[in-house]
C-alpha cells in the first residue's frame, strides 16, 4: 500500500480528510486499531524498509511516532492491544512488551 492512513465514514464511504502518511510505503502493516484518538499499527517483515515495531499517529495532529522491536518480529497478526489504563501492549517473539502511549 501507499503507507497512508485513509479515514472514511462507514455510512457513506466519504473521506473527510486527505490521507495522511503513517508508515513507509510498501510496509507490511497489521492490526490497525484506534484508542483515545491515536491510531496504532504493527509492522513486520522489513517490507518497505519498516523495521518490526509499532507505529502511532495522533489523529488530531497527524504526528507519527514509532517504536522498533530490538530483535524480534511481532507475534500473531492482531497487532497491539490497549489496556484499560491506556498502556499499549505488543507481543514480539515470546515477550510481551508494554509501551507508554
Amino acid at each position: 500500500g501507499d503507507g497512508k492512513l485513509h479515514m472514511m465514514y462507514v455510512s457513506n464511504g466519504h473521506q473527510p480528510d486527505p490521507a495522511a502518511a503513517f508508515v513507509p510505503a510498501g510496509a507490511r502493516a497489521m492490526g490497525l486499531m484506534a484508542y483515545d484518538n491515536v491510531a496504532y499499527v504493527a509492522t513486520t517483515g522489513g517490507c518497505g524498509g519498516a523495521a518490526p515495531g509499532v507505529w502511532a499517529m495522533d489523529l488530531n495532529t497527524k504526528k507519527v511516532a514509532n517504536w522498533k522491536s530490538p530483535a524480534k518480529e511481532i507475534a500473531g497478526t492482531a497487532g497491539p492491544a490497549a489496556g484499560p489504563d491506556g498502556t499499549l501492549y505488543a507481543a514480539f517473539g515470546a515477550e510481551l512488551t508494554a509501551l507508554d502511549p
